[in-house]
């Protein structure tokens, strides 16, 4: 085979998922983390994986305020690029809501 100069393609990483659930547990993609740990757990994927965005997914049970408290601690973590995440909700439940 020919030599090539092409960078080897790297394995993708998973996603950074941080989850808020219905009864106020965090996780890290599928790592349960407690909430004193969530900051210092992100700082150190952060250093071994580097800059990603960061995928915030909560319960809709969740307050808002539980919401916003998380993402200052996401911001906290070193992740300045952060989305949420959502579910489509049915036609039928949108209708419900007006």
């Amino acid at each position: 085979l020919p030599d090539t100069s092409a960078a080897r393609v790297s394995q993708p990483k998973k996603p950074m998922v941080v989850t808020l659930a219905a009864d106020g547990g965090l996780y890290i993609r599928d790592e349960q983390v407690e909430s004193e740990r969530l900051v210092g757990r992100l700082k150190a994927l952060r250093a071994e994986e580097g800059d990603a965005v960061v995928y915030v997914r909560a319960d809709r049970k969740n307050s808002y305020g539980a919401v916003m408290e998380l993402l200052s601690r996401v911001g906290e973590g070193g992740y300045q690029r952060v989305s949420l995440l959502s579910q489509p909700g049915t036609r039928q439940s949108a209708r419900a809501e007006d």
